[in-house]
């Protein structure tokens, strides 16, 4: 398309999609503004809730890094007198990663059922209206190839072709699974009883890499 036809195909095209925007807003579940400020308040305070939460397991997970190495230095020297009180503390962080990491579910839960509560309000178009047109909120990458093109004696058109890539993601999850509880269990067991040099810890750690890849393994062992 002609580069000076441009302002004149962007202005409906907007108008298209803000006009299909509306459309798909039932218009029996509209609400008083301050309602759906509230709604959107409550969505608001939940996902900062669950932030919170997860900071919180973060750090937790810190704690227990440091007691895991404080109980292997306290074997390797031999020091068996702080063996009790390193155990019972490493124990203890353990068992709050347990306790955090079910309020954490319990909290995203939460994030889930006031999204709900705000779409069935207002409707899915209208329950993000308040997202303005120019802040983007995702950005995916693509591949770009441009050429211009003659279609006369002074007229050019500049075309455009699209390569869509693969969507990046942080598919990170803080939270493991029963599997990786298990693998990453005998991973330190076999660290703890034989020392982080022994043949059977570099073992454990090589099954661990092959079942979950090597930076899962690296989280898992953190944890």
């Amino acid at each position: 398309m002609p580069l000076r036809f441009l302002d004149q195909v962007i202005p409906p095209a907007a108008a298209a999609v803000s006009a299909l925007l509306a459309s798909q807003q039932d218009p029996s579940q509209t609400v008083d503004p301050a309602i759906a400020a509230a709604l959107r308040k409550d969505v608001a305070e939940a996902v900062a809730a669950y932030q919170r939460r997860q900071d919180d397991l973060r750090s937790l997970y810190g704690v227990i890094a440091l007691a895991r190495a404080a109980l292997e230095a306290a074997r390797a020297a031999g020091d068996t007198a702080q063996l009790p009180a390193l155990e019972k503390k490493l124990k203890d962080a353990l068992e709050e990663r347990a306790v955090q990491a079910e309020k954490l579910a319990s909290d995203l839960e939460f994030v889930r059922i006031r999204q709900e509560a705000l779409v069935n309000a207002l409707g899915t178009a209208a329950a993000w209206r308040h997202l303005t047109g120019d802040a983007a909120i995702s950005m995916l990458p693509v591949r770009l190839e441009t050429r211009y093109l003659a279609s006369g004696a002074d007229h050019y058109e500049l075309r455009v072709r699209i390569f869509p890539d693969t969507v990046h993601l942080d598919a990170h999850q803080p939270l493991m699974t029963a599997v990786e509880n298990v693998d990453g269990r005998a991973y330190w067991e076999a660290r703890l009883k034989e020392g982080p040099e022994a043949e059977s810890t570099r073992v454990a750690w090589h099954i661990l890499c092959e079942r979950h890849g090597e930076p899962r393994a690296f989280w898992i062992a953190a944890a």
